[in-house]
This record gives C-alpha cells, structure tokens and sequence, in this order.
C-alpha cells in the first residue's frame, strides 16, 4: 500500500518560520518534521510514498530525494497551483500509481498513531473512505463530525461553538481512500476534501466511516503549538524516536555527551 503526503501548503499561520521553508521541513526536536512522519509510517509497514508538493518544492525534493536514504521509495507529484487538499490528491492520483487503496495524511500536521486500527475499520465497514479522527477538548477551532453507532459519518460542522458541537471528534488528516473516490474530485480546480469532497459522497449515500485513533495528534499551524509540540517531545508525550539520541522525561542527551555528577537537571515545568 502507497502513502500519499500532502506537503504543499503554504504554512502561513507558522510565519515567520515558513517564510522561505515549507511547513513540513520545518525541525521538531533538530529534524524535519516531514522525516520523523516518514520513519514513523515506515516502521508500521508502508515503504511507498508520494509526496504532493507545491510551496518551496525544490526543498522537500532536495532534501529527500528519491527515499533510499531514509529506506523508502519515494515520487513527486507537484502541483502547477495550489489545488487543496482533494485536489491535490486527484493531481497525485493522475501522475503517479497510488493503487486501488490507499493512504492520505495531511504532512503538515503532527501525528503519531498507529494505522493498522484505522486499516481495519475500513476493511471491516466496506467503506469507500475512513477518516481518521482524534478528540480535542474545544472542538470549535475545527470540523467536527457526528457519526452513528457504528461509525458511519452522518454530517461534518464546519467550527461550531463549543456547546453546540455533536461530538468532540475531529478530522485528523488520516484517511484511507478507495480509487473509487477520485471519481467525485473535479479536475483543474481548488477543492476540499472536508467541505466538499466528503459531504458530497455523504449526500450521494457514499459510506465514510470514522475511526478513533489513539497516539499523539497536535495541529502544529501557530507559534504556540509548535512550541506545545517541543514541549510535548522533552516530556516524552510525543515519543520520537532519534538514533544518536538518549531520551529521559524532560531531557534529551546527544552522542557522546558528559554530565558531571554535580548537575542537577532540572524538567521542563
């Protein structure tokens, strides 16, 4: 199964910091956040990414390259103008093989969750696409989903206020997507996954299924939370994994790094 990433937003909410550097190059804890996405969804078994590119192209494609070095196989699929994120996927989907199942994460955000359970539910309800959704406590920064008892999405609402919203479920940026589905995303044009692409096969009696994943989830699109998303990785919340690196709650230690004995190290309040 191929991964698709969709890597080519503008980021602008992160500014300065994406200026001239696409958001998904942007260090968490002195490394692209776009590489700890990558080694993650290797180790759960994908080694076949596309990368949908737009913003600052050349430096995802300069830094990556083809995926050897990381042990993956990696294809570009560049936008010629911001299409959103639907379309986006139909441009992928139009210049490279994605196959007849697939898998979409939005690059930009932070996520590490496991995808086997969000396999599985797509398998299991014969969906056409499963999203990935996590709970937030204010839901009203976002697209909230209602769903039925047995996870069929019924309807999204587009940032609620906080106490009219039907659930405190979210979309993730995860999805899985049946080929099927490409069908249904206009061609040449800006579109939506979220405010068209899935209302529409809603509306149409298409079945998108919702999948509550357990992991770290952390919309890193402001100053603050990427700040939040170091401070999670110091205190072990987000658990990264770097090689060279020894990691204890609130301390990282590099290769070859001395503390003397009368150091006291002190955690991240």
């Amino acid at each position: 199964m191929k991964a698709l990433l969709l890597a080519g937003g503008l980021g602008t909410r992160l500014r300065p910091l994406t200026q001239t550097t696409p958001k998904p190059l942007v260090p968490v804890v002195n490394r692209p956040w776009l590489e700890h996405l990558l080694l993650h969804l290797k180790s759960q078994g994908i080694q076949h990414f596309v990368l949908a590119v737009k913003h600052e192209a050349q430096q995802i494609r300069a830094y990556f390259q083809d995926g050897r070095a990381l042990g993956v196989s990696i294809q570009y699929s560049e936008e010629p103008d911001l299409l959103g994120t639907a379309g986006a996927i139909r441009h992928a989907a139009e210049h490279t093989d994605l196959g007849e199942r697939f898998v979409v994460l939005n690059a930009d955000i932070v996520h590490l969750v496991p995808l086997l359970p969000l396999l599985e539910a797509h398998r299991n309800a014969g969906a056409l696409v499963t999203i990935g959704l996590t709970e937030v406590d204010d839901p009203s920064a976002y697209g909230v989903v209602e769903q039925t008892v047995t996870g069929r999405i019924v309807r999204f609402v587009e940032k609620p206020p906080r106490h009219a919203a039907p659930s405190k479920r979210i979309n993730a940026g995860i999805y899985v997507m049946e080929q099927a589905v490409l069908r249904s995303i206009p061609v040449g044009r800006e579109v939506s996954v979220e405010r068209e692409t899935f209302p529409e096969l809603i509306r149409r009696g298409g079945l998108v299924q919702g999948c509550l994943l357990p992991g770290y989830w952390m919309d890193m699109g402001t100053p603050e939370r990427y700040l939040q998303v170091h401070a999670d990785a110091l205190s072990g919340r987000l658990p990264l994994q770097i090689p060279g690196f020894q990691h204890s709650p609130g301390i990282w230690t590099g290769k070859d790094v001395y503390i003397s004995k009368s150091v006291t190290l002190v955690p991240p309040v």
